[in-house]
């Protein structure tokens, strides 16, 4: 994964400071006054996004496996539930108790249900990469499947009170 840094008081007196938060990189010159204005840590992030039901036993397996069949580091993370993940439901018309899936961001596109999690497989190692081959199978084959899982999903693998919380190795990845 690619070393990013954010402005921070300490670093607006520096004379380059390389800003990235919310998609867009800017070169602050000397002590430019966008650089004054960044008081906090902004919201960065960069690659495919998943974001995922935090209180759903599956998905956080699911993110579990993702993590470390994902050994180019380049998908970063985000519960439905979380802050970040409300708002890019919103920013992608979905509804804010949006859960019936899994939801991919990535290229400036929005994915659910199985285009999230056969697109998702592209950045797996190993033969996992090659379940993304499904995605020549039509959407009303694949999607019902898909659903019947994820109607199933807190019977069948349980639900936690709280988020789950991932590892420290990983917690760079998780967004919000």
């Amino acid at each position: 994964m690619k070393n990013i840094f954010l402005a921070t008081d300490a670093q607006i007196s520096t004379e380059r400071t390389l800003i990235i938060c919310e998609k867009s990189v800017k070169i602050c010159e000397s002590v430019a006054i966008s650089c004054q204005l960044l008081k906090t840590r902004l919201p960065c992030y960069e690659g495919p996004i998943l974001l995922f039901d935090g209180v759903c036993n599956l998905c956080a397996g699911s993110v579990q496996f993702v993590l470390k069949r994902n050994k180019k580091e380049n998908i970063q993370f985000a519960s439905l539930q979380s802050e970040f993940g409300q708002k890019k439901l919103q920013e992608a018309k979905l509804p804010e108790d949006y859960t019936a899936s899994l939801v991919l961001l990535e290229n400036g596109k929005t994915y659910v249900k199985s285009d999230a999690a056969l697109r998702l497989a592209k950045h797996l190692n190993g033969l996992w990469k090659l379940s993304s081959i499904f995605l020549v199978v039509p959407k009303f084959i694949r999607n019902p499947v898909y659903n019947w899982v994820a109607k199933n999903r807190y019977k069948w693998f349980g639900k936690k009170e709280v988020c789950w919380i991932p590892e420290p190795k990983w917690r760079e990845r998780f967004l919000g």
